[in-house]
C-alpha cells in the first residue's frame, strides 16, 4: 500500500486545459501527449486529479474535475452544474487512454473506459466552480468513497 503522499497525483490544468491564453494553439495531440506522460507513471492505488477549465457558450469559462483511476480504467466526471461533458475533454481523454493501450481485450482496438459522472454538490449561481472543483478534491482524499455515490 502506498503512503498518503503518494496516493493522488495531480495534472496541472494550465498544460491541457483547452481554455486559457496559455494554450489558445496547443492541439490536442499536444494535450494528450502530456496526459499520458503523467499516467504513465500512476501507481496502483493512485488516483489522479485533473482540473480542467472550459470555455462554454453559454456561460464563459468553467471548471470541472477529472479523476482517472487506472487501476479500473475509470474516468470519474464531477461538474459543479452539472453540465453534460464536453466533446474536447471526452476525446481528449479517450486519446490519452488510447495510447495508453487501455483497451477490451487483447484482441481488440476498441478503448474500454468506464465513464461515471459523479453527482457531486451543485454550486449556487456560475461564478463558484473553481472552489467547488478545489472542495471536490479535498473531499476525496478525506474519503475516496464519494466517488462511489450516485
Amino acid at each position: 500500500m502506498i503512503g498518503m503522499t503518494m496516493k493522488y497525483k495531480f495534472i496541472n490544468p494550465a498544460a491541457v486545459s483547452l481554455s486559457g491564453r496559455a494554450n489558445t494553439n496547443k492541439s490536442r495531440i499536444d494535450r494528450t501527449k502530456i496526459i499520458v506522460s503523467q499516467l504513465k507513471g500512476i501507481q496502483s492505488g493512485q488516483l489522479c486529479f485533473m482540473p480542467y477549465n472550459l470555455n462554454l457558450i453559454c456561460c464563459g469559462f468553467h471548471w470541472v474535475l477529472i479523476v482517472i483511476d487506472m487501476d479500473s480504467n475509470t474516468i470519474y466526471y464531477l461538474d459543479p452544474m452539472r453540465q453534460p461533458m464536453h466533446m474536447d475533454l471526452r476525446l481528449l481523454l479517450n486519446n490519452a487512454m488510447a495510447r495508453l493501450n487501455v483497451k477490451e481485450s487483447a484482441s481488440s482496438n476498441k478503448v474500454k473506459v468506464n465513464w461515471a459522472t459523479v453527482k457531486a454538490p451543485r454550486q449556487p449561481g456560475n461564478v463558484k466552480c473553481g472552489f467547488y472543483v478545489m472542495s471536490y478534491m479535498q473531499d476525496i482524499i478525506a474519503d475516496n468513497n464519494v466517488l462511489k455515490e450516485d
